[in-house]
């Protein structure tokens, strides 16, 4: 079945609805911040796992523990391909399923290259993509997602108030900021109308992007490639949505960067403490190193060579030039 909407945190927040349980999902520690605030209006309860420190992903071997151990305790779990990864999680799915055949799986593709098909390919019970502002293909809005025959999906529209929205993003952004608790106020953030095109026009839009966008994208990463020290480089597979690097006192070369006019940014923070109890120790020490440089259509290649000339000097000891 496949599955279309305003935005992907609109399709999650369907199929949490309509798969109605009081036991918590498994999420990890680093997702974004819109999976947590859907499920607090989902009125769906998650527990955080932190993630693995060689795969920037939840951990697999901690997951597979808690389900072994209380094979009943657990609703779903949530699978984020953090910053867009291709490594391939089918093996940890069919693991879980083998455990709990009933732990309803989640593959989150949203920074992935949207894949336009007839039919699921995942392990999981639902492969999730986002087409919103600042993804792989951005339109600025949509999501869609794979889901397995068999299972209900049934769309539950309400009020929307982009206000709202904003609101609360500001409140995240504080939080996180201040790294206090988040109190959710539940408003009408969330996006839940039907889009206003058909399934057709809007994979249409998306394929007729792809190529373009990643030929954008090989050709800064290869500028940060060639211009960037190895040693601060990221996993292989690891900079399919942005071009990422792990440094030193980042905070300053984000500031660095910012004031040579230029931007990039430092996502993935760990929630820890602000959506939930406890501390994750490889999702904040993530956190503290990551840098994503830009690689699409908002960054061109000579942005790039002089982000690289700030990225040298920071690691040389200059701090920006």
């Amino acid at each position: 079945m496949i599955l279309f909407a305003r935005r992907a945190s609109t399709i999650l927040y369907d199929i949490l609805i309509a798969r109605r349980d009081d036991r918590p999902f498994l999420l990890p520690a680093n997702v974004c911040p819109v999976v947590p605030l859907t499920f607090l209006k989902a009125r769906r309860p998650y527990e955080f796992v932190d993630i693995r420190k060689d795969s920037y992903c939840v951990d697999h071997e901690v997951v597979l523990e808690k389900v072994a151990r209380n094979p009943n305790r657990y609703s779903g779990i949530l699978f984020v391909r953090t910053y867009g990864i291709t490594a391939d999680p089918d093996c940890f799915f069919r693991r879980l399923k083998e455990l709990t055949p009933a732990l309803f799986v989640i593959d989150d593709k949203c920074l992935c290259v949207p894949e336009v098909k007839g039919t699921k390919e995942s392990a999981a019970d639902l492969e999730l993509y986002s087409t919103g502002y600042s993804k792989y293909v951005d339109l600025g809005w949509g999501g869609f997602g794979y889901l397995d025959e068999g299972f209900s999906y049934d769309r539950h529209p309400g009020d929307y108030d982009s206000g709202a929205l904003d609101a609360i993003t500001a409140q995240v952004k504080a939080a996180l900021s201040a790294r206090r608790p988040f109190e959710y106020p539940d408003t009408d953030w969330l996006e839940t109308a039907a889009p206003g095109i058909t399934m057709e026009q809007y994979f249409g839009a998306i394929t007729s992007k792809l190529a373009t966008i990643r030929q954008h994208k090989e050709k800064l990463n290869t500028v940060y490639r060639c211009n960037l020290p190895q040693d601060i480089g990221f996993i292989e597979d690891g900079h399919v949505w942005r071009y990422n690097i792990l440094v030193r006192e980042k905070e300053q070369l984000l500031d660095a960067i910012f004031a040579a006019g230029l931007f990039a940014s430092s996502h993935y923070a760990s929630l820890g403490g602000i959506f939930g109890e406890g501390r994750f120790q490889h999702a904040e020490s993530l956190h503290r190193a990551v840098v994503n440089l830009f690689n699409d259509f908002r960054f061109s290649e000579e942005q790039a060579l002089k982000a690289c000339e700030i990225v040298r000097g920071h690691v040389e000891g200059r701090h920006g030039l």
